[in-house]
């Protein structure tokens, strides 16, 4: 570090010199006219940059020419030390070196030996020229330039607005003359029709209308979906007054945490009969998950995953998940097969849910439907049990009357027929046969051996009843949840089932699951962050809002039931 005296001197009238000091430390020091200059020389005569003092690898002081050579003691040197007594003549002044003293290495003193000429003065002087020694006038340019400014930037964007005619005339320019009203870039998913303007803007001056939104986000609605509730929450809010385009490409849908908590985190006093509970961050107020879940009904109800006693699925099925995923492997025809979730769970194309678990795809090599496997390789179809029934009768019922005995040993690997008829006796003595062995078939597979497996049974009258099939495809109906967006995480991390025994079971996980990895509105180490816009839309029909539980409906339940059996039933035998 350089530490020097700077010393400036004036003299008075008198000729007496005036000194005046101050101190300058810098690693280097740098003169010249510029301002960022150490010992700065204000005259024009003088370089920007005229020279440099710094330390030497040997310890002592030298000064250096920025450019070209510097007069040091009457010669021209381009680098020369720094001794007591150097004189330096930068421009006009004169520069000599002192000796240093008590908290400065040196002294430095600054002298103007050659003020600048008088003739200089009057030069500046006379170059000066008056608006009014040129005879010019303010007004008229600037009339001027006020009337087409006025033209081109208000009264022609006026008329391309107002009259087609117009607009039609000029649309060729190559520049719209309405481009300097626009005040930014529009939208992404709004550039395709950006330059017609009258898409949104339908009436010149007058602010974007609610139906100039709607005309294109028919299924789009409001953020509640009570009409009443919305209007008393919301008024006659605009679209635009949240959506404001024009204002970048990624700045039309806002996704500020403040969007939700301004209402959220004090809900009651906006909508006082909810029963929201109070929302500012997911990291530490978020209630717990609500789960749909399906009654024998159908009809989805949402109950709080803390409620452990209500949390329990009523599916209609038998499936203990610690069976199936046993390490050791499942028996099967096969032998022993080691299963795994990935087995069964498909995810689906949009990578959300995942595809129906149907019999034939992922059941039927070990719950197999066949009857009469040394006779036949037809199964029955995995559907009603009268259905059912009504396959093994028709089979038995071919077989009896067509005379061909099945409880005998074959020969040659053949069954024979007998030639001689048989009597109307004979005939029914067959068909009580073949009811009877229907029946008892029909037991073991419903009851015994195969459909009792998996499904809910109950032995009525008219036959069997089996529990209809209710599994909940969706839990969360009010947040979107992508399983794609989690599959770098194992299946066991989130869904704790390899100890489970019943179908009642849910795995689902609890948020304090989701907090492992998901931070709130503040970033957190190794953490995502997650604001409210992370899990939920704010408008009713936004793909983040979430989706209706399965089956809501009894029609839909139908439906769902007639596409699940029709991929499921075994196509006819060839004939």
């Amino acid at each position: 570090m350089i530490r020097c005296l700077i010393a400036h001197i004036t003299r008075n009238k008198r000729g007496e010199p005036i000194r005046e000091e101050r101190l300058i430390t810098s690693t280097e020091l740098r003169i010249g006219r510029g301002a960022d200059c150490k010992i700065h020389l204000p005259d024009p005569r003088v370089n920007l940059s005229a020279a440099n003092i710094r330390n030497a690898e040997d310890g002592r002081l030298y000064i250096e020419a920025a450019s070209g050579t510097l007069n040091i003691n009457g010669g021209f040197e381009q680098k020369a030390k720094l001794r007591s007594g150097t004189r330096i003549l930068i421009g006009p002044y004169e520069l000599t070196v002192e000796a240093g003293g008590d908290g400065h290495d040196f002294a430095l003193t600054i002298e103007l030996v050659e003020a600048l000429p008088d003739d200089l003065k009057d030069v500046k002087e006379r170059a000066r020229t008056s608006l009014s020694a040129t005879h010019l006038s303010k007004r008229i340019p600037a009339v001027g330039l006020f009337l087409m400014i006025l033209a081109i930037f208000l009264v022609l964007p006026i008329l391309s607005a107002t009259r087609p005619e117009f607009k039609e005339a000029t649309k060729n320019l190559p520049v719209a003359l309405d481009e300097s009203w626009n005040p930014g870039p529009l939208a992404h998913p709004h550039q395709g029709f950006g330059k017609d303007c009258k898409k949104c803007h339908d009436q010149p001056f007058v602010k974007v209308q609610d139906a100039a939104c709607e005309s294109c986000h028919k299924t789009v609605g409001g953020h509640v979906e009570a009409k009443a509730a919305q209007t008393a929450a919301f008024g006659e809010t605009r679209c635009a007054e949240c959506h404001r385009d024009h204002k970048g490409v990624n700045a039309l849908v806002r996704s500020d945490t403040s969007l939700c908590t301004d209402c959220h985190a004090n809900v009651k006093t906006h909508a006082p009969n909810t029963s929201l509970a109070n929302i500012r961050d997911f990291a530490s107020d978020h209630p717990h998950f609500r789960l749909a879940l399906l009654d024998q009904s159908g009809k989805a109800t949402r109950i709080l995953q803390s409620d452990k006693a209500k949390l329990k699925e009523k599916s209609g099925l038998t499936f203990p998940h610690d069976v199936h995923l046993d390490k050791a492997g499942v028996k099967s025809p096969k032998g022993k097969v080691v299963m795994e979730c990935k087995g069964c769970h498909t995810p689906d194309a949009a990578g959300v849910r995942f595809e129906p678990i149907s019999m034939a795809k992922h059941c039927g090599d070990c719950h197999r439907l066949e009857f009469e496997p040394a006779v036949t390789t037809r199964t029955v179809p995995h559907a009603d049990p009268k259905v059912v029934m009504t396959t093994l009768r028709e089979f038995y019922a071919s077989i009896a009357i067509g005379e061909t005995p099945i409880d005998v040993t074959t020969v040659d690997g053949l069954l024979r027929r007998t030639n001689e008829a048989r009597s109307e006796v004979a005939r029914k003595k067959a068909m009580e046969w073949a009811n009877q062995k229907a029946d008892k078939i029909a037991t073991d597979l419903i009851e015994d051996r195969v459909c009792a497996a998996c499904h809910q049974i109950t032995k009525a009258d008219d036959g069997w009843k089996v529990a209809p099939v209710r599994i909940t495809s969706y839990w969360m109906v009010k947040a979107k949840f992508e399983h794609q967006a989690h599959k770098t995480a194992k299946c066991a991390d989130c869904h704790q089932v390899e100890k489970s025994k019943t179908s009642e079971d849910i795995a689902i996980p609890d948020i304090d699951n989701c907090r492992t990895c998901h931070a709130g509105n503040l970033p957190a180490k190794n953490k995502v962050t997650s604001t409210c816009e992370s899990c939920h839309g704010f408008h009713v029909g936004s793909p983040k809002r979430g989706v209706p539980g399965a089956f809501a409906t009894a029609e839909a339940e139908a439906a769902h039931r007639n596409v699940h059996l029709a991929a499921t039933r075994p196509a006819p035998p060839a004939k």
